[in-house]
């Protein structure tokens, strides 16, 4: 169990670089494509759940064993986080606590690790069965839904739509919805269906399981519910007048009404972030091909740059970033005279 912590330990440092990846990426395509935004959780998956991938020198993950299993095996404690510097900073850290070579008591190394192993253990339990325990009784409370069509159906017991079911999603909306109110719910559910939502946020709810203990799993979560509710009103309202967009709003809204989130795997028509939401609707323009284009480029970028491996670089690779984008900042702040003054030395 405590191999299995350690690597759990080591793939999430590297998701983490991934997930602040992404949150600065989200922030450049903010106003442009939200089916992009939402793709780029792809990246997240792909990494976690293939268990493979191939060196590359654009690579920016930085290592991917910052704590090596054998060192620690071996009764010996540094840290290699692939960033040469902080590597020297920190086991000079550990190093002063120690003797030469950071050896660390036996005792105090096996009882950490095998404590941390057993808690992080329990709390992929503690996840599982209340996730089953809830599909369970959520399940049991649909059995009264009455059939209205096709994979329709009508319940007394919700106030909201949303999808349930993996291989077989049904639509549950509630009752005593007009007409209007039943197209437009419809649209935005049959649309999760369609692209496989109901599956993607069940995986990546299997993900924040299994590493429950990084908070920046559970940031990425909620930003991954965000963008996929985005994603799919872009869908739904791609052909919408001005006037029936506001009238989607609406629904949206009423549709928000004693709601509350879980972390089950259905899929809400209102959820939070409301207010995001209803701005992008009735703000919502088509992007050009242009923008589209650069939104799909720079997505490819991320994922070349963090679904591969890095080579022994020692961190040289984001280092090397830093310093480009700190010649781009200061050519945009200082004057071409004093650029040329500045490349030519005296």
């Amino acid at each position: 169990m405590e191999f299995l912590f350690l690597k759990s330990v080591n793939i999430n440092i590297v998701l983490s670089w991934i997930i602040i990846a992404i949150l600065f990426v989200r922030i450049i395509l903010k106003k442009k494509s939200k089916q992009v935004c939402f793709s780029l959780w792809g990246i997240l998956c792909f990494k976690f759940f293939i268990p493979f991938s191939f060196e590359c020198r654009w690579s920016l993950i930085p290592s991917i064993e910052t704590f090596s299993i054998e060192d620690i095996y071996n009764r010996s404690f540094r840290i290699h986080s692939g960033i040469s510097k902080l590597d020297e900073i920190l086991n000079n850290i550990i190093g002063s606590r120690y003797y030469e070579g950071v050896t660390v008591p036996t005792g105090a190394m096996s009882f950490t690790l095998k404590i941390l192993s057993i808690t992080w253990f329990a709390g992929i339990l503690v996840f599982l069965i209340g996730f089953i325990i809830y599909t369970l009784k959520l399940k049991r409370n649909l059995c009264t839904a009455v059939h209205f069509e096709k994979n329709i159906w009508e319940s007394d017991i919700i106030t909201s739509p949303f999808v349930f079911g993996f291989f077989k999603p049904r639509i549950y909306i509630p009752f005593n919805l007009t007409q209007i109110e039943i197209n437009n719910v419809v649209a935005h559910e049959s649309s999760h269906i369609k692209h496989g939502d109901h599956l993607w946020q069940l995986l990546v709810y299997l993900l924040l399981m299994l590493n429950w203990y990084n908070p920046l799993i559970w940031l990425a979560y909620k930003k991954f519910i965000d963008d996929m509710e985005l994603a799919c009103d872009e869908r739904v309202i791609k052909k919408m007048d001005i006037s029936a967009r506001k009238n989607y709003s609406k629904i949206l809204l009423n549709c928000t009404v004693n709601q509350t989130f879980t972390l089950g795997e259905q899929l809400y028509f209102g959820r939070e972030n409301i207010k995001e939401r209803v701005v992008n609707i009735v703000k919502y323009k088509k992007q050009s091909k242009s923008v589209f284009l650069f939104s799909v480029g720079l997505l490819l970028i991320v994922a070349i740059c963090f679904l591969t491996n890095p080579e022994n670089s020692n961190g040289q690779n984001i280092l090397e970033l830093l310093k480009v984008i700190n010649n781009k900042c200061l050519c945009c702040l200082i004057p071409k005279t004093n650029r040329k003054i500045m490349t030519n030395p005296i």
